[in-house]
């Protein structure tokens, strides 16, 4: 009867670890399909990647040209200040 009982116990702690198992299987199997989709995915991350990065450049050289801008406008109003200034003495 002994013998019975810790087989039957036994049995009972098999269960669960084989179903651990098999879903540990089924996550693996699901997680190695998203990386190879993720993987798919890499060349045209890297593309859009790019445009960014050239998109930057337009952006850094427009916003240069528009300090350049704004110095010969602030330039232009100081000086013009100045002119007034000197006329009213």
């Amino acid at each position: 009867m002994k013998f019975f009982f810790k087989n039957r116990l036994a049995n009972s702690h098999n269960l669960p670890a084989d179903e651990l198992l098999k879903n540990i299987q089924e996550k693996l199997e699901s997680d190695i399909q998203n990386i190879k989709q993720e993987l798919k995915n890499i060349p045209e991350m890297e593309e859009k990647c790019k445009d960014i990065k050239k998109n930057q450049v337009k952006i850094t050289e427009n916003l240069d040209e528009i300090i350049k801008i704004q110095t010969m406008i602030g330039e232009y109003l100081l000086d013009l200040n100045n002119q007034n200034y000197i006329n009213k003495e």
